[in-house]
């Protein structure tokens, strides 16, 4: 009988290359079909954190007359998210609504946009997958949601809402896999008229761009 040979401690190291650390158990759970631009958001219901009022997702079969084309802008956050990042996605997100919104006004006025087409609406919700510490979480996310939001000094006046939700399909992997976050906007129908995958690297200028090209895509 000999010894083996000792092997490279080296030679261990697994590859993480583009894998993200698992928050629980729960978040390696089965993954529903991938989230499309143009299919119907799937429902689900938001809560608000703390005293505020969970934001409002626009529901289809609402018995209203619209005359005019609504889209809400909503950033989903994991639950493990860090505030730092919150808070500066929320920053940018916040701006690019806030520069839209204007370009909208302007472009209305000089005939480039539908007079019908409007924002209605800014919102942030966490996916919860776990329960260590997750109120702690919730609270210190929405903090900075709020901080970043007001820093912008702009007005929102369709609100800008934080709340939270489960699922059991991993929502925020199907919109965006591997992602820290995910913008989408919704129209009035709830479809999904953009995603937009949120990096540490994700600029303001590709959010806004992402905003004006789902609400006037013939620009």
């Amino acid at each position: 009988m000999r010894a083996l040979e000792p092997s490279d401690p080296d030679g261990w190291v697994l590859d993480v290359q583009g894998r993200r650390l698992a928050s629980s158990l729960a978040s390696l759970g089965p993954l529903g079909p991938r989230l499309e631009i143009g299919q119907a958001f799937p429902r689900i219901d938001l809560s608000g954190v703390g005293d505020d009022e969970a934001p409002i997702l626009p529901d289809p079969d609402e018995p209203l007359l619209r005359l005019a084309s609504s889209y809400r802008t909503v950033l989903f956050l994991r639950d493990n998210t860090p505030p730092e990042f919150v808070r500066g996605i929320s920053s940018m997100l916040a701006t690019a609504y806030a520069d839209t919104s204007r370009e909208l006004l302007r472009g209305r006025l000089d005939g480039v946009y539908d007079k019908r087409v409007r924002l209605a609406g800014l919102a942030a919700a966490v996916e919860v997958t776990t329960d260590d510490s997750v109120l702690a979480r919730l609270d210190a996310c929405a903090e900075a949601w709020r901080e970043a939001v007001a820093a912008t000094g702009r007005p929102f006046p369709n609100g800008a809402g934080f709340g939270w939700f489960v699922t059991d399909t991993r929502l925020v992997d199907r919109l965006a896999l591997a992602s820290e976050a995910a913008v989408v906007v919704l129209d009035d129908n709830r479809q999904i008229k953009a995603i937009l995958p949120v990096h540490s690297r994700t600029q303001q200028a590709e959010i806004g761009s992402a905003l004006l090209q789902a609400i006037a895509p013939s620009r």
